[in-house]
C-alpha cells in the first residue's frame, strides 16, 4: 500500500496516515507539507512514487506464489505472499 499525506491537511490530520501503518505496517508513508490536495500541489513529487510503486508491485504480480482476492471487485492483485 502506498500512501500520500499531506500534512497540513484540515480534514484528514497527519495522525491519521500513521493509523495506516499499524494495520499494515509494510505500507509505505510519504508525507508533504501540502493540505488536502497533495496530489494536485506536489505533483512533481509524487507521480515519481505513484510509478515506482506501481512497477514494483507489477513485478511482484508476476512471481510465483503471488496472492490473488476474488471478490465481487473481480480479480486483484493485492501483494505477494511472502
Amino acid at each position: 500500500m502506498l500512501i500520500v499525506w499531506g500534512s497540513r491537511d484540515p480534514f484528514f490530520p497527519e495522525p491519521g496516515a500513521h493509523a495506516y501503518l499499524r494495520d499494515v505496517p509494510d505500507a509505505e508513508l510519504h508525507t508533504f507539507p501540502t493540505g488536502h490536495f497533495a496530489l494536485e500541489e506536489n505533483l512533481t513529487e509524487i507521480a515519481p512514487l505513484i510509478a515506482d510503486f506501481l512497477t514494483r508491485v507489477w513485478k511482484r504480480s508476476r512471481e510465483p506464489g503471488t496472492t490473488v482476492i476474488r471478490d465481487n471487485c473481480g480479480p486483484r492483485q493485492l501483494w505477494t505472499a511472502t
